[in-house]
């Protein structure tokens, strides 16, 4: 129950009375005595940890001094849990110029506007704090005000999908902050803007897990719910970057069991990050029911104008667009990419999220044979010769337009395509990007089959199988389509009875299950659907009652 619940009373429209906080009849109409006694109730609500009722009887006892000591002490909590706007309006209810004055007071305004998604006024909050203080902070208290600063500014970057600032502002805030009581939650939440290095430079290496665990368990600590659930959601990512799907799969439950209830029962997980991250899996594993119901959470979750992660937005709209082609719905799967660049546009995303995009849309335009669509955003495509994670995924679809034109045209030499391929493959082995490593696999192995390259082909796609068989990956297999069917049984071909056989049993058995989830569609163009391996591992039935407002962790 939080404090404006609990004490009612306080709103009682009963002009007389023995109020609690006074412990004798009053009259609040009485001429000269409401201020009095407005302040008297401030302070028994303030020594009874009734903060709410304590600042608005101060405010309406205009007891400034009182409700400012008051906001500061209580008011990033209250925004944290939610009550934004009672405290944006308590403060527009302040004399401007003693807010302007007090650098904690604009603090906790910035952090309400970020919740509201009004960052250009979250940022003016945050520079009126910075003018009221030193450049070189001198005392502890400075010190946290401006490390609140730049915990605030690395969620503001973090929201419109600039990672790279982030981290910066987050590891600036570690700088600053004081190591005590009352900076933990700050220090927790820079530490896990400091774990997105990994979104950054793609080294989602075991050792890169530590902050991210640190800061569970320093949120798990502090019983801080929504940045608890914000950073389990980030190691599952890591986790499926690595490859272990199994075991992201396991970290996101553990989101879901941070919100149960206290018998145990799931309830709403309001987070579009947990949403799209399951749905990402359970789409790999082929398990499309599932997969629409998480990713169309995911989805509503990010609709409106609450503040969201971009990164969520569009992971889970990117996914939901695949999901509707694994269905043969192209109709579907161009509306959500629209919908999604919109969106994107519209709040100002960073701009390689945009680029994800516009991939996206090129990649559909592959899918369904309109190879001139494609060709035409792969003419426009940049820089190559950049391997880094951040353009991986574009460089991905632009080799599978270089391999379709070549095929198409049957001519054309994919030696570059190759060479580039080679050097992800690189850099996302160096990392531990095995769900990079496994897509790249498939995809040297379509090139090297477009040559004609029938050994090297088999080659790298049974490398692809070794990697992908233990944590059941399907999709990437058949999303490829024909190609990859006629691979998989020259491979089964090649392989059947040979020594090499017996060495790789169980990714040619894999290989020929692989082959059963290449369906025909029926009538209506929607694939049929069999069991897959992890058709019977239920995810977890949440209910949606509301967003959550992803801010602090």
């Amino acid at each position: 129950m939080n404090a404006g619940a609990a004490s009612g009373r306080s709103c009682s429209p009963t002009r007389w009375g023995r109020h609690p906080a006074l412990g004798t009849p009053y009259q609040l109409g009485q001429p000269g005595r409401a201020s009095e006694l407005h302040r008297r109730a401030s302070a028994w609500y303030d020594r009874h940890g009734l903060f709410t009722d304590a600042v608005q009887h101060a405010i309406r006892g205009s007891d400034v001094d009182g409700a400012i000591r008051l906001i500061e002490s209580c008011g990033m909590s209250l925004v944290l849990d939610q009550q934004v706007q009672t405290v944006l309006s308590w403060l527009d209810e302040l004399p401007a110029e003693r807010v302007r004055e007090r650098p904690a007071l604009s603090t906790i305004r910035a952090l309400g506007y970020v919740f509201s998604n009004r960052p250009d006024e979250a940022e003016e909050s945050l520079c009126e704090a910075e003018r009221c203080l030193d450049s070189e902070p001198t005392t502890d208290e400075t010190r946290a005000v401006l490390g609140r600063v730049a915990v605030i500014r690395a969620a503001i970057c973090r929201f419109s999908g600039d990672i790279e600032r982030s981290v910066s502002f987050g590891r600036r805030a570690l700088l600053l902050l004081p190591e005590t009581e009352a900076t933990s939650r700050e220090r927790a939440s820079a530490r896990t803007h400091v774990a997105l290095t990994y979104q950054v430079n793609g080294d989602v290496r075991p050792v890169n897990e530590r902050p991210l665990e640190e800061a569970v368990a320093a949120f798990s600590a502090a019983h801080a719910l929504v940045p608890l659930l914000n950073s389990i959601n980030r190691l599952g990512k890591l986790r499926t970057m690595q490859g272990r799907l199994r075991a992201a799969h396991a970290t996101y439950g553990r989101g879901a069991a941070a919100v149960s209830d206290r018998e145990g029962k799931p309830v709403a997980v309001n987070s579009a990050a947990y949403y799209a991250g399951m749905g990402e899996i359970v789409l790999q594993w082929n398990d499309l029911d599932s997969a629409e119901r998480y990713l169309h959470q995911a989805v509503d979750l990010v609709a409106g104008d609450l503040t969201v992660d971009a990164d969520a937005v569009t992971e889970s709209h990117l996914s939901l667009a695949r999901l509707h082609e694994a269905r043969g719905h192209p109709v579907e799967a161009y509306a959500v990419l629209d919908q999604f660049l919109s969106l994107a546009r519209r709040r100002a995303f960073f701009h390689l999220l945009i680029q994800r995009g516009e991939a996206a849309l090129a990649r559909l335009a592959l899918l369904q044979h309109d190879l001139a669509a494609a060709t035409g955003w792969a003419d426009g495509y940049g820089d190559v010769t950049d391997a880094t994670y951040t353009r991986e995924e574009q460089h991905l679809t632009l080799t599978r337009i270089l391999i379709a034109r070549a095929e198409a045209h049957s001519a054309g030499c994919l030696n570059e395509t190759l060479a580039l391929l080679d050097r992800m493959f690189i850099a996302a082995a160096g990392a531990g990007r095995t769900n990079s490593v496994i897509e790249i696999l498939v995809l040297q192995a379509l090139a090297h089959q477009a040559q004609d390259e029938r050994a090297a082909a088999i080659e790298a796609l049974e490398q692809a199988l070794v990697l992908a068989e233990p944590e059941r990956y399907v999709r990437v297999f058949v999303d490829e389509g024909a190609p990859m069917a006629a691979l998989l049984k020259d491979l089964i071909q090649a392989r059947r009875n040979t020594l090499h056989d017996q060495q790789l049993g169980d990714p040619l058995r894999y290989a020929r299950r692989l082959l059963t989830e290449f369906h025909p569609r029926d009538p209506s163009g929607t694939p049929s659907s069999t069991p897959t391996p992890h058709s019977r591992e239920r995810p977890v039935d949440d209910s949606l009652s509301g967003r959550e407002r992803e801010v602090w962790g």
